[in-house]
């Protein structure tokens, strides 16, 4: 747990990160009707860090969603994307990271990655 890992490392004065800023103004509170007083103070803190996490996480996941779809309905404008692409990643590397990202990462929740039977090159055995 972040938050755990971050208290039993505080030391006073730590303000290096945002949950040891907090953290730090946490212990310096001695009102009880403060955002960062006590129990609350570590509830606002599980909040924020949540909000923050998902702010992260959806946001990304939306601009690459509208992004698809947007340069769907104008090809003009996925036509520069492309040509910059071409221009600045090699097509084989592109294709490569790409298979390998599938490869790796369950895209798919509850679909497990399995190989039916020993294979391998070289480099690797799965």
């Amino acid at each position: 747990n972040v938050m755990e890992s971050h208290k039993s490392n505080h030391s006073a004065g730590d303000e290096s990160d945002f949950i040891h800023s907090f953290l730090e103004r946490m212990n310096g509170e001695r009102d009880p009707q403060s955002p960062f007083y006590g129990h609350v103070g570590n509830t606002n803190l599980k909040i924020s860090l949540l909000d923050l996490f998902v702010a992260g996480a959806e946001t990304t996941s939306t601009t690459l969603l509208w992004s698809v779809l947007l340069l769907a309905t104008h090809p003009d404008a996925q036509k520069k994307c492309q040509e910059e692409i071409d221009r600045v990643v090699p097509r084989d590397e592109l294709e490569a990271v790409l298979m390998e990202i599938q490869r790796y990462a369950s895209l798919v929740p509850i679909v497990t990655h399995l190989a039916l039977q020993d294979a391998g090159t070289d480099l690797a055995t799965v």
